[in-house]
């Protein structure tokens, strides 16, 4: 699989993941969880820390030139 597509598939996926990330925080915020929910915020949470290392890692190129370039 090539780089492009595999970055396209990761910032769809970690945009789903952050959507849901945001409701079940909302909820949990809100006082309307259940078990399921504290779960899921928190091993969905796990998941967005490796789509975000993932995005960080395909983009490295780019930062590199944009960030650190002297």
């Amino acid at each position: 699989m090539n780089k492009a597509k595999l970055l396209k598939i990761t910032n769809l996926t970690m945009f789903a993941v952050v959507l849901v990330q945001v409701s079940t925080g909302a909820l949990i915020f809100l006082g309307k969880w259940h078990i399921i929910v504290g779960r899921l915020h928190k091993y969905n949470g796990l998941a967005l820390v490796c789509l975000i290392t993932a995005h960080i890692a395909l983009n490295w190129g780019w930062i590199k030139i944009n960030v650190f370039d002297e």
